[in-house]
């Protein structure tokens, strides 16, 4: 029989080399899952992330809105988010409640959402091309009481029943208020004293092309 050129060389480090791999991301996910779960027992929410971030990068840039010239660092999206939670307060809005928004993509969609989470206030995004039974089924399914929403998805929102409240982001247009972002002031954190890490504090709706429109519940931690 004549000598073979079979070599394990490839096949070592193939096989071995991708168990090396896998045994080096189980580690790290063991670690995650360690981390996570001490983040839990300190019920540690997105606004503690978010201010721990603003206390050490304040100045840096936090946000660039593309094709524009809006730029946030850290500590403006704090404020611009203390504005919204300040709305939130002096509308009522205490912790639990739920506040739909449908826009398009522009900066107040972060800042709201942070300005809410200060309030422990969930953030219903419903996607702004939905009309008719989807979106009603949207907005019912949230029991959301205040809708917030902009030029191109007012008209919609207008048409839902109920007893809710319409927000605009723009000017204001029949049936819809204009929502002026009130007082940078920070927000007192006892408002979100009961709020936790497994909390929702954000849905997201599908689109609900293959049938009403879904949410998917996005928890602090």
């Amino acid at each position: 029989m004549s000598e073979s050129n079979y070599t394990t060389e490839g096949y070592n480090t193939g096989v071995f080399g991708r168990m090396s791999r896998d045994m080096s991301s189980l580690y790290m996910l063991m670690q995650l899952k360690k981390s996570i779960g001490a983040l839990k027992d300190k019920n540690c929410t997105v606004v503690d992330f978010f201010e721990e971030a603003v206390a050490k990068h304040g100045d840096r840039e936090a946000l660039v809105f593309v094709g524009t010239s809006v730029r946030y660092t850290y500590a403006d999206l704090d404020l611009e988010s203390n504005r919204f939670a300040n709305w939130g307060l002096e509308q009522g809005l205490t912790s639990g409640a739920v506040v739909a928004f449908s826009s398009t993509n522009r900066p107040e969609l972060l800042t709201f959402i942070l300005g809410m989470a200060k309030l422990g206030v969930c953030t219903s995004l419903v996607n702004p091309n939905l009309s008719g039974k989807p979106l009603e089924h949207a907005v019912t399914l949230s029991e959301a009481k205040h809708l917030v929403g902009t030029s191109e998805t007012l008209s919609n929102l207008l048409l839902i029943k109920g007893d809710r409240r319409c927000w605009s982001l723009d000017s204001a247009s029949n049936g819809a208020t204009q929502l002026v972002a009130s007082d940078d002031k920070p927000v007192d954190p006892s408002v979100r004293s009961g709020v936790s890490s497994v909390d929702t504090f954000l849905h997201i709706f599908t689109s609900g092309t293959t049938g009403l429109p879904k949410a998917a519940k996005v928890h602090h931690l």
